[in-house]
């Protein structure tokens, strides 16, 4: 299993290596996060627990590309909100759900504001719905990157990774 500081390596370097650091945008970045949180919502309320995990681990590897696009010390402190532990223990209740689905989509809202201070702590709230789920925040992210890792393809005039198969 890798560990946060490794998973933020091996992403930020698949990013790189594919354009997306150089050449990406974090608005397009962000509106493949909007994509994904709709995943995530729609596997919560069909409680599937695979997809919950892909939807987190690819919101992970989307929000690293951000923090790489910015500059590296957003690297920094997108790694540290990852670290952070949760302030209490969680039950799986719908108000918990609830209220992290509002925190997620605030998060979002801010990136789309470019107040990425507070966007870059989504990863806090992933957390969260990944372990009222069982799940760890690295095991969804390392799974989203193993699904990656190999991709082949290019980053378009307007910014969006297009996949070797989708051309």
């Amino acid at each position: 299993m890798m560990n946060y500081k490794e998973l933020a390596d091996a992403t930020h370097q698949w990013a790189d290596a594919r354009g997306i650091v150089k050449n990406g945008k974090v608005f397009t970045q962000t509106m493949k996060l909007i994509s994904e949180f709709g995943e995530l919502c729609d596997a919560i309320i069909k409680s599937r627990p695979h997809e919950i995990k892909d939807a987190i681990g690819d919101m992970m590897v989307v929000l690293s590309n951000i923090a790489s696009i910015k500059e590296s010390n957003w690297r920094e402190y997108f790694l540290d909100q990852s670290k952070k532990p949760l302030a209490a223990e969680l039950m799986y209740n719908e108000q918990d759900v609830r209220n992290y689905i509002r925190l997620i989509n605030q998060c979002i809202t801010s990136l789309l504001e470019n107040n990425f201070v507070y966007g870059l702590k989504l990863p806090q709230y992933l957390k969260a719905i990944a372990q009222l789920n069982s799940l760890m925040l690295t095991e969804c992210w390392e799974s989203a990157y193993n699904e990656i890792k190999d991709r082949k393809g290019y980053l378009n005039e307007h910014g969006n990774f297009v996949k070797e198969g989708d051309v």
